[in-house]
């Protein structure tokens, strides 16, 4: 049976070191969350001015009027989303099955991190204001043939700036580096 009690519970506090520990191990396993910059919500959201188009510069001659560019904005609604899981244990397991519990406990902050990624990899939102990549473009970064994987990040960086984005970063960076390693990795011997 669920007991009603809650972080509005009189006197209920989930102390700093643990929530930090559960929160850094889900960091680990997250690309999303060790790529974003960290910001504190109000449980009551928070809106942030975003800048939805930049002016584009133009050439013309030394005598020509110079462009005149407006930059366009919008506002984006971040809301507090909570996830939890619970994971009963037995005083019996946990005695004659220590190693296995431990290692069950090292593992539950990490489920937080991949469920996280997951959720914005796929296209279905927990609720509002709460954005996914499930139906954005792909683009492959297994090279052409006869193309190298530098071409192939040029060409990837063109996809992302034609739709006005900047490449910061490389989402799936374990697999590109295997990709790197293998192919520039000097030969044993």
């Amino acid at each position: 049976m669920a007991i009603d009690t809650s972080r509005e519970s009189a006197n209920v506090i989930l102390d700093p070191e643990i929530s930090s520990e559960i929160i850094s191990k889900a960091i680990e396993e997250s690309a999303f969350m060790q790529l974003a910059p960290r910001i504190t919500i109000p449980g009551s959201g928070k809106k942030y001015q975003t800048i939805t188009g930049d002016p584009e510069p133009e050439w013309r001659g030394e005598t020509d009027p110079a462009i005149v560019g407006k930059f366009t904005f919008g506002k984006k609604t971040v809301e507090p989303y909570s996830m939890d899981l619970i994971v009963p244990f037995s005083n019996e397991f946990k005695r004659d099955k220590k190693g296995l519990y431990d290692e069950c406990v090292r593992r539950i902050p990490k489920l937080f991190g991949r469920k996280l990624d997951k959720t914005v990899m796929s296209e279905t939102a927990p609720g509002e204001n709460f954005d996914v990549l499930g139906g954005a473009s792909t683009v492959s970064m297994t090279p052409a043939s006869g193309k190298t994987l530098y071409d192939t990040f040029v060409g990837v960086d063109e996809v992302i700036s034609g739709a006005g984005g900047i490449m910061s970063a490389a989402v799936d960076g374990l697999r590109v580096a295997r990709a790197i390693i293998g192919r520039y990795a000097p030969a044993e011997g």
